[in-house]
């Protein structure tokens, strides 16, 4: 009679070593040369991708106000400079978004998991169907709102740019009013009070050529230059009482939205001459 052997076959020899579950995690590691590219998606700075379209753009908007500027016949178009801010706003809105995206790449629980991660194999099998994975779909829906308005808004208040565009389109029926904040309504537009002269504080004439100081005071080029020049050392306080700002011939800059204040103000008021005509 044949004795039974004690032997283990050899098909559970080989049990012994493989995964205790053989079918594919949830969750398979990237390759190494694609975890690469993941990561430098996440690296594209955001400044980097609407850099060129803020430029092309602020190139486009400068050279319509130059060109109306120059041109004393014409007028600036409300519905051209509304465009103008609109699709800027866009551009900085869609910064803010890109800011988050990237926030999602340098999230801890994603960094950590990818450092950790090792190749998929069979001894790493059992591994990745008991470890704690990162849930994807959560960390994005955390972000899916994207940028809140607030931050927008805030992001927009900072913009110098696109609070200049605004104030543009502000002065062009309200030449002698200080620009509102964004968020104002028409009532409190009614009672902010305050109007701005279009006159130069130093000799009392029209503004011709007006130059902005660092302070935020505008002044009349030749007259101002005319002081600071008086001044052997090229620097002197500033006249408006009250600052005491040191100017200099270096920071003194043209203000380009006083010279729209006075063309839309002399606008303005040849239609009312010619309106009273008519009657």
């Amino acid at each position: 009679m044949s004795q039974v052997t004690s032997q283990p076959s050899e098909a559970s020899k080989a049990e012994q070593f493989l995964p205790n579950n053989l079918s594919l995690p949830l969750y398979v590691p990237l390759n190494r040369d694609f975890q690469r590219d993941f990561e430098k998606i996440f690296r594209a700075n955001a400044n980097d991708l609407t850099t060129p379209a803020v430029n092309q753009l602020r190139s486009a908007t400068k050279n319509y106000i130059n060109y109306i500027l120059e041109n004393d016949s014409l007028g600036f178009d409300e519905s051209t400079l509304n465009n103008f801010a609109l699709a800027y706003k866009k551009i900085l809105e869609s910064r803010c978004n890109l800011k988050k995206f990237e926030s999602i790449g340098a999230d801890s629980r994603i960094m950590d998991y990818l450092k950790t991660s090792q190749p998929l194999t069979l001894e790493t099998l059992d591994m990745y169907h008991s470890m704690d994975k990162p849930n994807y779909e959560e960390i994005l829906s955390e972000s899916q709102s994207f940028t809140s308005t607030t931050e927008v808004q805030n992001h927009l208040k900072l913009d110098e740019f696109y609070q200049f565009l605004r104030g543009i389109i502000f002065v062009l029926k309200h030449p002698e009013q200080p620009v509102p904040d964004e968020l104002a309504d028409d009532e409190d537009l009614g009672i902010s009070g305050g109007t701005i002269s279009l006159k130069d504080p130093l000799t009392l004439n029209l503004f011709v050529n007006p130059v902005i100081a660092t302070c935020g005071h505008t002044f009349e080029s030749s007259s101002i230059r005319q002081q600071i020049q008086e001044h052997p050392s090229g620097v002197m306080e500033c006249p408006t009482s009250g600052c005491d700002n040191r100017l200099s011939m270096s920071n003194l800059k043209s203000d380009t939205l006083m010279k729209i204040r006075i063309r839309c103000a002399s606008k303005l008021q040849q239609t009312n001459d010619d309106l009273d005509i008519v009657h």
